[in-house]
Formats: C-alpha cells, sequence, structure tokens
C-alpha cells in the first residue's frame, strides 16, 4: 500500500553488519559483565533528539511493547507497521551529534542505517530473551495471536528483506484475544510465560521448538512478572488480586486486592 511504500523508504538496508557486531552476536553463552563496583552519586539521563519511525498501527487502547535493546550485543530492535527494524545502538549517539536542526527536533530513521524485514501481519509485541540470543515477535494469524522466534544471530546476518522463524505456536485460546502481557525468563533464557485477554497463561521452553510446559486457559490472568530470580511466577488477576505461581502454575502464595479503593472493582494491569 502507499502507506507501506512511504514508510519503507525511510529505511536504508545496511548490506553487510561490522565484524565487531558479529562477533558479539556469534557468543553462544550468556554472562554478566565483571569489573570494579564504583559508587556513581553523579547519574542521570540526558534525552537525545527523537527518531520517529511512523504510526505504528496498533490500537491507542492496546497493551503493546513495540521495543527492545540489547547491552552485549548493542542492537536495538523496533517494530514498525511494516515489520521489524533493527540497527546498532550506538548509531543513536552519532547522529544525535551530527543532526542538523535544534536539539529538540526529530531524526529520520533512514539516518539510522536499519535493516528492515516484513511480516505477514502487524507486529503486536516485541521481546528479547535474557541472553539477546531469541527474539520473540507476536502478530496475528486468522485472529488469533501467533509467538514467532527468530535467531538474533541470523537476523544480523541476514542479507534479504525476509526473515522466517526458526518456530513458531498459536496459543490454544478464543479467537479475538489479545496479548497482555509477555516476559521472558530473567535467568533462563528458554522459558517464556504468556498472558492474553482471555484469561490465558501459558509457560514455554524455546530451544529448536516450541513446547508448552504449563498452561491454564481460566485464570482470569491480565498481568504477570517473573520473580528476580526466574523460580515464580506473579500474575495480576481480573479481581485485583496477585498471586504466585512456580513453573507448572502451582500456587504458592495469594494477595488479596487491597482495600485502599473503597470496594471498587479492580484488576492487576501491571505486576
Amino acid at each position: 500500500s502507499g502507506a507501506h511504500q512511504k514508510e519503507s523508504t525511510k529505511f536504508a538496508a545496511l548490506s553487510s553488519p561490522p565484524a565487531s557486531v558479529l562477533q558479539r552476536v556469534e557468543r553462544r553463552t550468556w554472562s554478566r559483565m565483571s569489573g570494579p563496583v564504583r559508587d556513581v552519586k553523579d547519574f542521570w539521563f540526558k534525552q537525545l533528539r527523537k527518531v520517529e519511525f511512523g504510526d505504528p498501527g496498533v490500537p491507542g487502547d492496546a497493551r503493546v511493547s513495540l521495543l527492545a535493546c540489547s547491552s552485549l550485543h548493542g542492537l536495538t530492535f523496533v517494530a514498525t507497521r511494516i515489520g521489524l527494524c533493527v540497527f546498532e545502538t550506538a548509531v543513536l549517539d552519532e547522529v544525535n551529534k551530527t543532526a542538523g536542526g535544534p536539539q529538540s527536533s526529530h531524526v529520520d530513521a533512514s539516518l539510522l542505517k536499519a535493516k528492515e524485514f516484513r511480516t505477514p501481519s502487524l507486529p503486536l509485541h516485541l521481546s528479547l530473551s535474557c541472553d539477546s540470543l531469541t527474539l520473540c515477535l507476536a502478530w496475528r494469524d486468522d485472529s488469533r495471536i501467533s509467538l514467532n522466534f527468530f535467531d538474533v544471530r541470523a537476523v544480523v546476518q541476514a542479507t534479504s528483506s525476509s526473515l522466517q522463524p526458526f518456530c513458531s505456536i498459536v496459543p490454544n485460546t478464543m479467537q479475538g484475544a489479545g496479548l497482555c502481557g509477555l516476559k521472558w525468563n530473567p535467568t533462563s533464557p528458554d522459558l517464556l510465560a504468556v498472558s492474553l485477554s482471555s484469561g490465558g497463561v501459558y509457560v514455554l521452553e524455546v530451544k529448536e521448538d516450541v513446547k508448552v510446559l504449563a498452561s491454564k486457559t481460566d485464570m482470569g490472568a491480565t498481568s504477570l512478572c517473573w520473580s528476580p530470580k526466574g523460580k515464580q511466577l506473579a500474575l495480576g488477576l481480573k479481581n485485583g488480586s496477585v498471586v504466585q505461581y512456580n513453573h507448572k502454575t502451582s500456587t504458592q502464595k495469594c494477595h488479596a486486592c487491597p482495600d485502599a479503593f473503597g470496594g471498587e472493582p479492580q484488576q492487576g494491569n501491571q505486576v
């Protein structure tokens, strides 16, 4: 369509990624960076120039995540109206220094020298595993949510605009259900938890293929989050309570909705 053609002109294809990036991405095991601990008191964030990728096309009331960043590999992933955009994070700083105009002006995305890949449907959610090697991209497939998994190394080395996931899964849920949460385990890069607007929750194991480790379709879940060590999964429910589960979705502890809202109906949209 005209909108797709207009947006596609904003991206410049990167014929071959730098060798330094490929070397970083080729690491098959993830380890935390080590070094001396410093007490930094004067630390703050400074806003750089804004980069405009266009309207994502997702309804304003939808809960989505369209941005992921890998500090280990120095890459940023953005889901756009037409697919997936990948570029080196360091380019953002270069563009901020070299682009003309006032600091508050928007920068055209073509200056990022990004790689762009088209997807069969509008991307709804983007998430990166804790080892930065597996990228999950969700979109609708025949009115159902489809979860598609990509090897980050294959994405970096791809030379065409088409990219195939190494595995996919369509959760067995009602048609039209939306995606409420998509969280990778913070310590186990193969584990992924998914919650849908139908109230269903799935715990997946992603290796060469996708395996459903646990699933419940009637939990009334509206949000989810892993514990810091990844041993438990906290679910926010439609009745406002928060329940802790293990990997097999067996209840560990339940926290009732606080009575600070005067008896008004509440639900846990964020955990």
